[in-house]
């Protein structure tokens, strides 16, 4: 069963490959209009860069590093 990190990362490289399509994965170009809404591939991917950032800061709290002290005699 996958982890939470491991999903997460599955997200964020889905993001990074559909980053690198420019837009084709998803079968529009940049700036075209659905359902009478427009839509900006400028907009779209700052949201997915916004969307990976916030997926890297969560990877690193699921997954650490974490720090292990102990008190006293080992």
């Amino acid at each position: 069963m996958p982890t939470a990190g491991d999903n997460l990362r599955t997200r964020r490289d889905a993001i990074a490959l559909e980053l690198a399509s420019g837009g084709d994965m998803l079968g529009w170009k940049p700036n075209v209009s659905l359902d009478g809404e427009s839509v900006s591939w400028a907009d779209y991917r700052k949201g997915l860069l916004d969307e990976i950032e916030q997926l890297t800061k969560l990877i690193q709290q699921v997954e650490g590093p974490f720090i292990v002290r102990r008190r006293g005699r080992a």
